[in-house]
């Protein structure tokens, strides 16, 4: 029997890596296939990217955006796209790769005859990776975990008798050499690609080598075990062993000193902690991890099961959804995976968290900046990892400084700014320059990817109630945001707005019917405007600054466009009220006011609430799985629970291929969600809008159950985090809250709405108040 909210479970071993099951430290990730005679590891280093950083502008000095700008006033918007592919688009990301696999093979041949219960899981209340099977009588049992304390990933392989005999081999998908060293030591080592062109990106050498180029990088791999052991070149034999340990760690020059060494490091990380025992590495594991996973947690119809987690999956429809453990496990693995993926110290999770097996990803897991990136971090702060968060707010430190350099040589304009993608260097330039299959600018060219990372700064302070990092750290980012969108802006009729314009890889169709990209006002570009200049002002009574910029905010804030209900009730998307090329588009980002806005409620914008509910009813519930998910909180904001649960249903739909599919996403047997391929997002975003459901706090009021469906009568919640500095525990039946607890950071006054009343706290810093209802 297994907690079926807290444990993913399978009976045989992963054919495919959909299949397999991923742990991770932020750092280091790996995804466990398990098996019987050869079972597969495949290794991610967090740091491992093609490249070294190098420029990616566009070299054209025929940057005209008057002539750019007058073209699209004239409605030429042919000729303002092209422009824009010829003279700003400029070249690639760089791409996101693989760093090893490791294959353990028995040294004979077994029959399958006498072979009993085999199972493989994921424990995700101490992040340990378990298999166990008994064959012949003998009882076979594996354990790893990837460990957040001592940065390395662990396995224990052990045996009733003494009969493990094992080919340990580690292969690396890149150019890189594997060598047997003393200690038992395999030690892998190379030069990551300097070039590796997008898998949709068709060239002659879509993967470069060059010469002591590219970032260095090094695995390392140590037996300790009872058998006998030898290396031959790049395998380790062990013999006659009724226990083995094997521990790895691996380490890259990205941004380190030159002269550093990733073998030499490597070598003595691993000298370092050979000396502490297996159980001492894993209680030192779980009790890192577990800081982490048991600051929140959720019960929705808990239960037991023997059931596979891919059965239940694959019956979860065709027994009318009832299964509502799994949502919870979904929502627990979000919160897994985000604590896998995105630790301080670590780089951001990226398109695929931090596993990835191919040389040429999809979208070379990159840092996607028009939706994927933020939703990966939507549930930090409500689910109570602020500290996971740390990461992106590190990356976009370093974008801002890349992105005065962007804005400075492509507009001509002070601040900084950033565009559809970028990597760990902070890639600030549009990409697209190259694209062969359709037009460009529908997704490249969108300059506001700067403005919506700025609310993340803010609400990690909202949040945690940071003033010094508000000060120091978020104010001066944000206002060079602000110095850059105040310059953008250009006046047209009685507005300002941003020209050219794009509603993220959406497109309409013009007067003629013709179809394109570039035109004046999107919605969301005027939403992430509002909400940027709300922001800068807030911050600045707060931080009581009389700033230089203030007065010119005001007066730009007030002549911003307003929201606007089109010919169909729907939220306009542009401006102008195009009609969609493709009404049933993955992307809804003229939504953004309504989430993760809060410009749009239904409480304060009644209008332009039910203008965006037509527009969802319209838009449709099919989509990728981030698409799906993004609507997940779209529907909770609009307080419809049902709708919402209707896409947590969706989004819990088996999905069995691989490729790309853009109009219907799912998640796959290891739970991760498929846009289809793989795309983390969709997992984070999903573990958010539950939350959404359960608890909202983007007015000021903060409100418990806004949006209950109905099928979760019961349940409890601890440790669900509120902006102003709440932490709350509370629990309902037949869809009432009978108790809150609310935990304050500081002192002042908080209005709760329970059960439709509102109740009002004098909350003292670090002080718990318990109401009873």
């Amino acid at each position: 029997m297994n907690h079926a909210s807290k444990y993913l479970y399978y009976n045989r071993p992963a054919t495919k890596w959909n299949e397999a099951l991923p742990l991770g430290n932020g750092r280091l990730g790996a995804m466990l296939f398990g098996g019987i005679d050869v079972a597969r590891i495949d290794f991610n280093l967090d740091t491992l990217w093609s490249g070294e950083g190098r420029n990616k502008s566009n070299p054209s000095d025929k940057k005209d955006w008057n002539a750019i700008r007058t073209a699209i006033l004239e409605e030429d918007y042919k000729a303002a796209e092209k422009s824009l592919q010829e003279n700003i688009l400029g070249d690639w990301s760089e791409a996101y790769l693989p760093l090893a696999t490791l294959t353990l093979e028995r040294r004979e041949e077994r029959f399958r005859e006498d072979l009993e219960g085999y199972s493989r899981g994921l424990d995700l209340t101490q992040s340990l990776y378990k298999e166990t099977y008994i064959e012949e009588g003998i009882s076979y049992e594996q354990e790893a975990f990837c460990s957040i304390e001592d940065k390395v990933f662990v396995l224990k392989l052990k045996a009733s008798k003494t009969v493990l005999n094992l080919k340990l081999k580690l292969k690396s998908p890149l150019k890189g050499i594997v060598e047997g060293e003393k200690q038992h030591t395999l030690m892998l080592t190379g030069h990551a690609p300097t070039y590796v062109a997008p898998n949709y990106y068709q060239c002659e050498d879509p993967v470069v080598y060059k010469e002591g180029k590219g970032i260095a990088y090094a695995m390392g791999l140590r037996v300790q075990t009872t058998g006998l052991v030898h290396i031959e070149e790049d395998t380790i034999h062990i013999v006659d062993a009724d226990e083995i340990v094997l521990i790895s760690t691996a380490t890259s020059d990205f941004e380190q000193e030159i002269g550093y060494n990733p073998a030499s490091v490597v070598a003595e990380q691993l000298e370092n902690i050979s000396h502490m025992p297996y159980e001492t590495l894993r209680e030192r594991h779980i009790e890192a991890y577990q800081h982490y996973f048991n600051a929140m947690q959720l019960e929705l119809g808990e239960a037991k099961t023997d059931r596979t987690t891919d059965e239940r999956l694959r019956l979860f429809e065709e027994e009318g959804c009832k299964d509502t453990a799994l949502i919870t496990l979904l929502f627990n693995y979000g919160r897994y995976l985000m604590i896998s993926s995105s630790m301080p110290g670590t780089l951001a999770a990226n398109l695929q968290g931090i596993w990835n097996s191919e040389v040429r990803p999809p979208w070379s897991s990159n840092y996607t900046l028009n939706i994927n990136t933020q939703m990966n971090y939507w549930p930090a702060e409500t689910t109570n990892l602020s500290e996971c968060h740390i990461p992106l707010i590190e990356l976009i430190k370093k974008l801002s400084k890349m992105g005065q350099k962007a804005a400075k040589e492509l507009y001509g304009l002070d601040g900084w700014v950033s565009h559809h993608n970028t990597d760990p260097w902070g890639m600030a330039t549009p990409v697209g320059h190259y694209e062969q299959n359709c037009p460009p600018v529908c997704y490249a060219f969108w300059p506001m990817s700067s403005g919506w990372l700025c609310r993340h700064l803010w609400e990690h302070y909202v949040f945690n109630q940071d003033e010094t990092f508000l000060k120091e750290e978020a104010f001066p980012i944000i206002k060079e945001a602000v110095r850059f969108y105040l310059g953008y802006l250009v006046p047209y009729q009685d507005y300002y707005v941003t020209i050219p314009s794009t509603s993220p890889e959406n497109t309409f169709k013009d007067a003629k019917g013709h179809t394109y990209a570039a035109t004046i006002a999107s919605t969301m570009d005027i939403a992430i405007l509002k909400e940027l200049f709300e922001t800068y002002e807030k911050i600045c009574t707060l931080l009581n600054e009389r700033d230089e910029l203030l007065e010119e905010v005001k007066v730009a804030k007030e002549k911003l466009p307003p929201y606007l209900i089109g010919k169909h009730g729907q939220l306009q998307e542009w401006l102008m009220d195009f009609e969609e090329s493709d009404q049933h588009h993955r992307h809804v980002s003229h939504l953004y006011g309504l989430y993760p806005g809060d410009q749009i409620t239904p409480d304060h914008t009644p209008e332009l609430a039910k203008a965006c509910e037509v527009t969802l009813e319209r838009r449709g519930d099919a989509g990728t799985g981030w698409s799906l998910a993004w609507k997940i909180n779209l529907w909770a904001r609009l307080k419809k629970g049902e709708r919402a649960l209707d896409c947590i249903k969706k989004q819990l739909t088996y999905i069995g291929m691989d490729g790309i599919n853009m109009g219907g996403g799912g998640t796959y047997a290891n739970l991760l969600c498929a846009h289809p391929p793989f795309q983390i997002d969709g997992n984070f975003g999903f573990t958010s809008g539950v939350c959404e459901l359960l608890m909202q706090s983007h007015t000021d009021v903060i409100e418990l159950l806004p949006a209950l469906p109905k099928d979760w009568s019961h349940g409890r919640v601890k440790g669900l985090k509120a902006r102003g500095g709440y932490t709350l525990d509370f629990k309902w039946q037949n869809h009432k809250v009978v108790q809150v607890t609310v935990r304050s950071l500081k002192e002042g006054s908080c209005t709760l709405r329970i059960n439709g009343e509102l109740h009002t706290l004098q909350c003292q810093a670090g002080t718990t108040t318990i109401i009873n209802l």
